[in-house]
């Protein structure tokens, strides 16, 4: 019995690159760390590029809201922003991307206790 082995051969016509659609990326990296806890609330850290004394920033800021309590924490920006219930160790981030053409003042509060409060001012314009 004869058999016979026929090779074929795979052309490649070159590299392609595949262009998908996706999500556009950002660097995540926040500007300024708002912790909530079993004390209140306040503004630290953040990557060192806005002002927290006084708190005042622009228009594209990146806020992380973290709880660093023992308990759940609702936070509340007025109608800006609501985190929901964010439990023990739990972060959220919340970008002010609206087109503003004044300074607003934001009373952000702890929905457990509502005495609990501070308040950033957001101005028009890229952050720096």
């Amino acid at each position: 019995m004869l058999m016979a082995t026929v090779a074929a051969g795979l052309t490649s016509c070159g590299e392609r690159t595949a262009t998908e659609p996706g999500i556009p990326t950002f660097d995540t990296t926040p500007n300024v760390v708002l912790v909530v806890d079993d004390d209140g609330l306040r503004f630290t850290g953040g990557d060192g590029s806005v002002s927290t004394d006084p708190a005042r920033w622009s228009t594209g800021t990146l806020l992380a809201v973290r709880n660093d309590g023992d308990e759940p924490h609702r936070v509340q920006g007025g109608t800006r922003f609501d985190t929901g219930v964010l439990e023990p160790g739990e972060q959220t981030l919340v970008l002010f991307d609206e087109a503003l053409t004044a300074p607003t003042t934001i009373t952000v509060t702890d929905d457990d206790d509502p005495s609990r409060a501070v308040t950033f001012e957001l101005v028009p314009g890229p952050r720096p």
